[in-house]
């Protein structure tokens, strides 16, 4: 049985929007924790967080991406370059979440 692409792309909508929500939290969260740090703390420690958050901007805004090109694609499905964003950016975006989850257990 084979499954309609339309249907493939409202679950990567889901997908990516999901996985961007909660990356939204995290990067949120660790914005929140550097500015509660104390005062004596090292700049070394406070740029380590600082360099985490925004580096969470990077599979946030790849999941948001490809949720909207998925979507776009659900309005125009004879554009193949929107096919060929959204199939293989979601990849591609988890490929970055799953890199990042990794880079900031290591960095924290």
């Amino acid at each position: 049985m084979e499954v309609p692409l339309k249907d493939i792309a409202v679950a990567v909508i889901g997908g990516a929007t999901g996985i961007a929500a909660i990356l939204l939290v995290f990067v949120t969260f660790v914005v929140s924790r550097a500015d509660a740090l104390p005062v004596e703390t090292s700049d070394k420690v406070i740029k380590r967080y600082t360099r985490v958050a925004k580096m969470g901007f990077i599979p946030l805004l790849t999941q948001v991406f490809v949720a909207f090109a998925a979507y776009w694609w659900l309005f125009h499905m004879e554009s193949s370059a929107l096919l060929i964003i959204w199939k293989y950016g979601f990849i591609v975006a988890l490929g970055s979440f799953l890199l990042y989850a990794v880079w900031v257990l290591w960095m924290l």
